[in-house]
């Protein structure tokens, strides 16, 4: 059990017994801490059960409120007797200023009093789902495909009708089925208006205002969250970088890695490798080749002298190409006349 859970039930079973403002004042207190903790923490259960012990605190210190005797002359300074004076009462009381209660709670604790026993227990529960539902849920990075899509036509409420359909629920204690068809609206508007007025009013914690011990508490919580929230989005943020790596940036530079590949296995080479190492022995200054070997690789350099060499230095022999048919049949007929004169040439010297 934690130490935040043991605190909750020690201050739950002193409210219980509580007989003085003070000790309810205490409890209230308490259910403070415990909330700013289990916030911090994203504990629902907790944050649920310092939320309920608020309330009822709030409800006995509205009853024990309204069980007080009406302020008389006397008690703010006014004499009763002549053995007082107007700056030093003989009776004085404590006011709630000086209790420790402000406005703003002594507004709470009169209402909450006010309700009836049924209908202050279905607004302690609606107070409890709504401080749930206020823990942060954990970050997703959600990209536009990944978006859901909803079949139905979505109701926009603006911030002012929502904040009345509220108050004609809480503070006017309509029904919210009643409050659903004054304003020609669903049950389910209604309740997360509800919910969202609940959360609005729900006073924010003041660190200041806690025990030395729980500011540190929750000091030390609220920087364990942060550094889980800077991990988490760290690893959202590494996850989504794969993510685009992989659907974008790799199947590009594979493409073009195999394109590559191809171009490389596409190459033939001028010579072989035999010859290669024939020309590069004779060439090397550490070397004294015969004149056979000089002669072999003479041959093999320059019978690759074609490809070596640029076409401009050394124009690539041959008759160009007939373009149409009359040129391929004057070449023709050239070459069969330099046939003819060839074999006569060759007659004349027979004979």
């Amino acid at each position: 059990m934690s130490e935040f859970l043991v605190r909750y039930n020690a201050a739950r079973k002193a409210l219980a017994e509580a007989v003085r403002v003070d000790e309810v004042k205490e409890a209230l207190s308490e259910a403070e801490a415990i909330r700013g903790y289990a916030q911090v923490a994203k504990d629902r259960g907790l944050i649920e059960n310092a939320t309920e012990l608020r309330r009822r605190a709030e409800r006995r210190l509205g009853e024990m409120m309204a069980a007080q005797p009406k302020a008389t002359g006397g008690e703010h300074g006014g004499k009763r007797r002549l053995d007082g004076f107007r700056e030093n009462p003989s009776n004085p009381k404590a006011t709630l200023a000086e209790a420790g209660i402000d406005k703003n709670l002594a507004d709470r604790a009169r209402k909450a009093a006010a309700l009836p026993e049924e209908e202050f227990e279905m607004r302690v529960q609606e107070a409890k789902s709504a401080a749930a539902r206020s823990v942060e849920k954990p970050m997703k990075v959600v990209g536009s495909k990944d978006k859901p899509k909803s079949s139905k036509r979505r109701i926009e409420v603006s911030d002012a009708k929502r904040e009345a359909i509220a108050r004609a629920h809480l503070d006017d204690r309509k029904p919210k089925e009643q409050v659903a068809s004054e304003f020609d609206i669903s049950v389910q508007i209604v309740k997360t208006s509800v919910e969202r007025e609940l959360g609005r009013r729900e006073p924010p914690i003041e660190l200041k205002t806690l025990p030395p011990d729980d500011q540190k508490r929750v000091a030390t919580a609220l920087d364990a969250e942060k550094r889980r929230l800077q991990a988490s989005f760290e690893q959202a943020v590494l996850d989504e970088v794969k993510r685009r790596i992989d659907k974008t940036v790799l199947p590009h530079y594979n493409k073009q890695a195999f394109e590559h590949r191809q171009i490389i296995e596409a190459r033939k080479g001028v010579m072989t490798r035999k010859d290669y190492l024939l020309i590069a022995s004779c060439l090397h200054p550490d070397q004294s080749a015969s004149k056979e070997r000089l002669a072999d690789a003479f041959i093999a350099f320059t019978k690759h002298e074609l490809a070596l060499c640029a076409e401009k230095e050394m124009p690539t022999s041959g008759a160009p190409i007939p373009r149409t048919y009359d040129e391929m049949m004057k070449r023709r007929g050239g070459m069969k006349a330099k046939r003819r004169k060839q074999s006569n040439v060759v007659q004349q010297r027979s004979l």
